[in-house]
C-alpha cells in the first residue's frame, strides 16, 4: 500500500495541500505533450486533472487562475516531486553545450510577475470593462485575439462575469461593446500582451537562441511545460522496464512512485550493475608462490 506524502506549501497568500508527482502522472503528462501543439486542449485539460489529484485547490479554483498562476502552481508542483533542475542539450556552431536549466529561478520570476500583476478596469459613463493575464482555457477556446484578456463587463448597472460564460456568449456579448470603446479597450490590452511576450525566463543565461518568452498563447506554454516535463517518454518505460527485471518492483508499485523515487531507484541500480560488471572484469588472484 503507498502513502501520500503531503506538504503544506504558500500560493497566492493562502496555504494549501500539495502530493508529489507519480511516475503515472509523468507518463500521462508526456503522452499528451506529444499531440499537443495539434491538440493543446487534452494538454491542458490533462494537467488540470493532475492539479486536481495533486493540490487542495477545486475545480472553479483552478479554473479561476489565469495562465502565470496555473503555471506558478505547476512548478511548485513538480519541483516537490523531484529534482529543481533539468538539463538541456544545445548544439550551436558546431559545438554541444549541456545546460542546466535551475527551475526554481523561473518559479521565482513567476512569483514576482503575479505579487505585480493585477487586473485593470476601463470605465467610462456607461460601461466599466476588467481585463487582464487570461485563464489557460480561454487561449485555446477563443479564437479572437483580445478576448481571452476580457473577463468582466458592467452595463447599466450589471454586472457580467464572462468566466463564467460559454465561448459563443463570452464572443457575443464582447460583439455588443459599442465599437469605439472596443478599440480603446483592444489598444491598452494590445500593451499588457506586448509587456508579458517581452519577458525571456532563460535571459539569465545569456546565450543565443535559447529563450522562452512569457507570450500568451498556446504553443509558447506548451513550450514552458515541455521544459519542466524534460523528460523522455521512451527513457522513462526504459527506466521502468530495467527496474522492473532487475528488480523485484512491479510496474504498479513503479507507477505510485513519485518521480523522484523513480531517479533514486535508476541511479541506485545503477551503481549496484557496474560494481557487478567491474567485480565481473577484475581478475581473481592466484594464491600461492609463483616460484
Amino acid at each position: 500500500m503507498s502513502v501520500d506524502f503531503v506538504t503544506t506549501v504558500d500560493f497566492l497568500d493562502k496555504k494549501i495541500h500539495i502530493k508529489e508527482l507519480t511516475v503515472s502522472d509523468f507518463k500521462i503528462v508526456l503522452k499528451a505533450l506529444i499531440e499537443a501543439d495539434n491538440r493543446p486542449n487534452v494538454l491542458f485539460e490533462t494537467l488540470q486533472k493532475i492539479l486536481l489529484l495533486r493540490t487542495s485547490l477545486i475545480d472553479v479554483e483552478l479554473q479561476q487562475l489565469n495562465i502565470i498562476e496555473f503555471l506558478h502552481l505547476l512548478f511548485i508542483v513538480r519541483l516537490h516531486s523531484g529534482t529543481n533542475t533539468v538539463m538541456l542539450t544545445i548544439e550551436n556552431k558546431g559545438t554541444t553545450t549541456n545546460l542546466h536549466i535551475n527551475l526554481d529561478k523561473i518559479n521565482e520570476r513567476l512569483h514576482t510577475i503575479i505579487k505585480n500583476n493585477q487586473d485593470i478596469t476601463y470605465s467610462n459613463q456607461e460601461f466599466k470593462i476588467t481585463y487582464g493575464i487570461p485563464a489557460v482555457a480561454e487561449i485555446y477556446r477563443q479564437t479572437e485575439i483580445y478576448h481571452p484578456y476580457i473577463k468582466q463587463i458592467t452595463f447599466n448597472d450589471k454586472t457580467i462575469i464572462l468566466s463564467s460564460t460559454t465561448s459563443d456568449l463570452k464572443t457575443e456579448i464582447i460583439k455588443r461593446i459599442p465599437l469605439q470603446i472596443y478599440k480603446q479597450v483592444s489598444g491598452m490590452i494590445y500593451k499588457l500582451k506586448n509587456k508579458f511576450e517581452k519577458i525571456d525566463l532563460l535571459d539569465v543565461y545569456k546565450i543565443s537562441d535559447l529563450y522562452l518568452f512569457l507570450s500568451f498563447d498556446s504553443q509558447h506554454i506548451i513550450s514552458i511545460v515541455r521544459l519542466l516535463f524534460y523528460e523522455n517518454l521512451l527513457n522513462l518505460y526504459q527506466n521502468i522496464f530495467a527496474l522492473c527485471k532487475y528488480t523485484n518492483l512491479t510496474p504498479e508499485y513503479i507507477e505510485k512512485m513519485s518521480i523522484g523515487e523513480l531517479g533514486l531507484y535508476v541511479k541506485m541500480l545503477e551503481v549496484s550493475l557496474d560494481q557487478k560488471q567491474n567485480n565481473k572484469n577484475t581478475p581473481i588472484e592466484q594464491s600461492g608462490n609463483n616460484n
